[in-house]
């Protein structure tokens, strides 16, 4: 999130969503043509990039574009989608996978990706970038170690034990 909102500020909030939902996309393909497991996982990776980098964007443009008085209706609407699109995915996903291809689970990205970029295109405002701010490389460092070692305590804390030295207790917290 951090080098999302830095990316947009020096981009531009319109050219950052078109290029990461270009990028998706064009990941999305790659992960359907894959010809191993380890093509699989490096192009996975790479479509998590710009997959990651579209939600913060898509909230810091409705913030941008929408009155304050209209941001509630908004947000519940993009909401929506977050909500709805976890149940429909996985059905989605799981019926192509099974009674088509599985490489469909990725094509399906490509034309909605195109349809999104078109209408992005059409639609968005220009948000100018600026030069400005340089990148706080310690700060990045430091969030995205803290972000990893919760993420591992998490996955991993039952295994571990929730009270052994690897997964410090709450109470050991400051």
């Amino acid at each position: 999130m951090p080098t999302s909102a830095w990316l947009g500020e020096r981009l531009g909030l319109r050219r950052l969503y078109l290029i990461a939902l270009t990028a998706f996309s064009a990941f999305s393909a790659l992960c359907g043509m894959a010809g191993g497991l380890d093509s699989m996982i490096a192009f996975r990776i790479l479509q998590a990039i710009p997959g990651g980098v579209i939600p913060v964007t898509c909230v810091t443009i409705l913030y941008r574009m929408v009155p304050p008085e209209k941001l509630g209706t908004a947000m519940g609407l993009y909401g929506f989608g977050i909500v709805v699109a976890p149940g429909v995915g996985p059905t989605l996903g799981g019926y192509l996978v099974e009674y088509v291809d599985w490489r469909l689970i990725f094509y399906i990205n490509v034309p909605v990706g195109i349809v999104g970029t078109v209408t992005a295109i059409a639609v968005l405002p220009n948000f100018p970038g600026k030069r400005g701010r340089r990148f706080d490389l310690p700060g990045f460092v430091c969030i995205a170690a803290g972000l990893f070692a919760l993420l591992l305590a998490v996955s991993e804390g039952q295994d571990w034990g929730w009270t052994g030295y690897r997964v410090p207790p709450a109470s050991a917290w400051p």
